[in-house]
């Protein structure tokens, strides 16, 4: 197949503006994006979907116990201050890699598709991001992961971004503690008429792109107990454990 126009022009303005890896921040080839082959293969997987005990049994789920009756909880990769983590983070959240994330979600429901997960999924419902704060960044982070491992799905799963609605906008989780981020999204989700009818017995998967505390996930969980989802499971692009404690 000949090379079009397009083709062309990328490779150009790839000469022009090479794009860098954003963790090892070497330049990447024209027909790499975001994460070089070294860096992604070095990237701090958790792997805990390999073991069908870790499942539940790992650092991510210890934290949601007695919170969220989740059935598994699956964080993608470890996050560590100043590692890799960190910064495919902070390029999709501050840096408008919209794209990253999808990818991110994409390569990890590759993997996902492979584990003995306990029941087949309904959906993913992702963390919603309050309308001010999602017209400021021009997208929501945690859909676009989401919409990435829907579509790495080995059948057509729904991505619920409309089934809840954060109703107020509070300050940054980020230096906050267990209680102050508690209280912090306390009561700031809300079901919709639509998430209702739409998770009503469903089997759902809350995204978010970071757990921490579990927080906002347990927030999330305790706004869409109206619809009765009769299964409820957990998946983040990372695990920061003690990282901001």
């Amino acid at each position: 197949m000949l090379p079009t126009a397009r083709t062309f022009i990328n490779a150009f303005l790839h000469l022009l503006f090479p794009e860098a890896c954003v963790v090892c921040k070497r330049v990447l080839n024209a027909e790499l994006r975001f994460v070089c082959p070294s860096c992604r293969l070095a990237l701090p997987y958790t792997d805990f979907f390999k073991d069908l005990q870790q499942h539940i049994d790992n650092p991510a789920g210890r934290v949601l116990i007695g919170r969220i009756p989740a059935d598994f909880v699956l964080p993608f990769l470890h996050f560590q201050k100043g590692g890799s983590a960190q910064k495919i983070l902070h390029a999709i959240k501050y840096r408008g890699a919209k794209a990253l994330a999808y990818e991110m979600g994409y390569l990890y429901g590759e993997r996902l598709c492979r584990a003995s997960l306990p029941y087949e999924i309904d959906g993913f419902l992702p963390v919603p991001l309050h309308p001010k704060k999602q017209h400021q960044r021009g997208y929501n982070q945690s859909e676009y992961f989401a919409r990435g491992l829907a579509d790495a799905w080995q059948y057509p799963l729904p991505v619920w971004n409309r089934a809840v609605e954060r109703r107020v906008q509070r300050a940054s989780q980020t230096h906050k503690g267990l209680w102050e981020r508690w209280l912090n999204v306390r009561d700031v989700f809300e079901l919709t008429t639509e998430g209702k009818r739409a998770l009503h017995r469903q089997a759902v998967v809350l995204v978010d792109d970071v757990l921490t505390t579990g927080a906002t996930l347990e927030a999330l969980y305790k706004s869409i107990l109206p619809a009765q989802p009769r299964a409820v499971g957990v998946i983040t692009l990372a695990y920061a454990g003690d990282a901001f404690a």
